[in-house]
């Protein structure tokens, strides 16, 4: 790789603002990321982000090897630059590297670069470049005793695994790369030289970048990036394409550990506190970024009133110290704290995401049902697209414990359906409510909207509750039950055929889910959340099943193709 000059060095922008997750340890460990949840600090023994020009260094949900998120890296013709997502680790010198990642390029025609260097940086001499891969022509390729081999032609939308032993001692390397559904590597290679043929050539750092000649737009994806020094990696199986957690899996990551009392949800966003990428980013003022990081990390047992009131300027500071001493004490059982903490964070930061739902959690918890109930009101459209808020529903029924019975909640929102049955009210039930809804809802019913408003809420957190529970079967009975509940009263129950089919797949019953999901495709025109959610569930169900052409073609549906 050639020298260049970094314009600026932002450190944690966009990893920062969405998490960056460093799994623990292990014995020999040095680096190991799959890029979810938890976050780590930026700095010499860690990562730092060059987003120079016009390029860029991201967190993406929407392909990922594991988890819920890989890195996107994205370069642009012409702006005399290339973003970079390079990681740091302790210097070796001797013995065994071992290496493994897993990568997706979207047009493989753009080049990208991907390294292993030493102290001496990415200069092709002792203590420099010890590992080289880049792109050409649409061609992988691996630099040896300085020659540029071509390994194989890549494919677009395609995850390849590589695992790397790299020997110091000898200077040699053994690379293996599986694409994926293949049983057979792509590349088995023994013993080859390294970039420069340099026995014991230092490394401490890792690149992946875009192309040199600032001749690429290339996009590609980095997932599950790990280092050991100690032994092989464990080999990871290939799961869906272009996603690789499914529906199930998801749910089951909210269920974990949270059957028994509502807590907070976990917040992985900083928008959740309305903080924007470029207060993360410090070019304001009062260079928010230290700040933020200290609050955000900090033990909570270090957080107090007095914290809160050296950040009298920095309302949205204070917000976070109270909600996060709020969520302390609700996971202690302690719902009024928690509300005195939740009322604190409002009162200094009314314009957060997370602090209401928060709030309403903490209500249900103390036993005020309807009062949780009236803030999801006002919350709900924020929540929509948002996977955790099912969690949150779960929990809300939770709470409610021995008020729910099973088909009361139902029946009793059909014995106060309204006589005026307006397009309005259909609708409610028919998709995710957004703000113009509710308005055009109380517009229709002046008198009875909350009432309308809270038995179609109670319905669905009695669905999730029985999901949170584990009893899949009884969802399904319930979910189709209002399926014919409202089919008897000619509303589209579309969003609740979807629910049944969801249920249906967490039962394991692939057929029965995929006939539902076919239904809800051919009655959901005009719906593109629930056409959309539909075609990813069975492109899942595929997968299960073993049909990964069709679990293609139906991923595709949403994310689209090169063909």
């Amino acid at each position: 790789m050639a020298a260049r000059i970094l314009q600026k060095l932002i450190a944690l922008t966009c990893l920062w603002l969405f998490s960056l997750q460093l799994l623990a340890s292990e014995p020999g460990s040095l680096v190991r990321y799959s890029f979810d949840d938890q976050n780590i600090e930026s700095g010499p023994d860690t990562f730092q982000i060059f987003e120079n020009a016009k390029g860029s260094v991201s967190l993406s949900s929407n392909f990922r090897f594991s988890g819920f998120q890989s890195v996107q890296i994205k370069d642009v013709i012409g702006d005399r630059d290339f973003p970079e997502l390079q990681g740091y680790f302790a210097e070796h010198d001797k013995g065994d590297l071992y290496i493994h990642f897993v990568m997706m390029v979207t047009e493989p025609e753009q080049e990208f670069n991907i390294a292993l260097a030493g102290p001496k940086g990415f200069f092709l001499k002792k203590d420099g470049i010890g590992l080289w891969l880049h792109s050409k022509r649409g061609n992988l390729f691996h630099v040896s005793d300085s020659i540029h081999k071509r390994l194989f032609p890549l494919q677009a939308f395609t995850w390849y695994s590589v695992d790397i032993v790299y020997r110091m001692d000898d200077g040699r390397y053994d690379l293996r790369i599986k694409q994926e559904h293949l049983d057979v590597p792509l590349v088995d290679l023994k013993s080859v030289p390294n970039a420069t043929l340099q026995q014991n050539s230092a490394v401490s750092k890792f690149s992946f970048i875009g192309d040199l000649q600032d001749k690429s737009s290339v996009l590609y994806y980095v997932d599950d990036i790990e280092i050991n020094s100690h032994k092989a990696l464990t080999e990871a199986d290939f799961l869906a394409p272009g996603r690789r957690k499914l529906f199930v899996d998801y749910w089951h990551d909210l269920q974990r550990k949270k059957r028994k009392y509502p807590v907070c949800i976990p917040t992985t966003f900083y928008t959740d506190f309305g903080f924007s990428l470029y207060d993360l980013k410090g070019e304001d003022d009062d260079n928010l970024l230290p700040a933020i990081k200290s609050v955000i990390k900090v033990n909570v047992k270090s957080l107090d009133k007095k914290l809160m009131q050296s950040f009298a300027g920095q309302p949205r500071l204070q917000s976070v110290i109270a909600w996060r001493l709020g969520c302390s004490a609700l996971s202690k059982q302690d719902p009024q704290q928690a509300l005195e903490w939740f009322d604190i964070a409002e009162q200094v930061n009314g314009s957060t995401k997370i602090i209401p739902l928060s709030r309403a959690l903490a209500l249900a918890a103390a036993g005020r049902h309807n009062a949780a109930l009236n803030i999801l009101y006002e919350i709900i459209a924020q929540w929509q697209d948002d996977e955790r808020f099912a969690a949150a529903q779960a929990m809300l029924g939770l709470a409610r414990g021995d008020l729910f019975e099973v088909g009361d909640v139902l029946q009793q929102a059909v014995d106060n359906w309204p006589q005026k049955d307006e397009k309005t009210f259909s609708q409610l039930w028919a998709n995710d409510p957004d703000d113009k809804l509710l308005a055009r809802l109380k517009q229709s019913y002046p008198k009875h909207w909350q009432k309308y408003f809270r038995n179609h809420l109670l319905v669905e957190q009695y669905y999730y509750l029985l999901l949170w529970r584990g009893d899949y079967a009884q969802a399904y009975d319930f979910a189709s039950k209002t399926v014919g509940a409202l089919e008897s009263r000619k509303v589209r129950a579309v969003s609740w055929r979807l629910l049944q089919a969801n249920a249906a797949f967490l039962m394991n019953d692939l057929d029965l889910a995929l006939s539902l999901y076919e239904q809800v495709l051919s009655e959901a025109d005009n719906m593109p959340g629930i056409t959309a959610s539909a075609f990813l569930k069975m492109s899942d169900v595929f997968f299960k099943k073993g049909d990964i052409d069709q679990e293609r073609v139906y991923r595709e549906f949403v994310y689209g193709t090169l063909k």
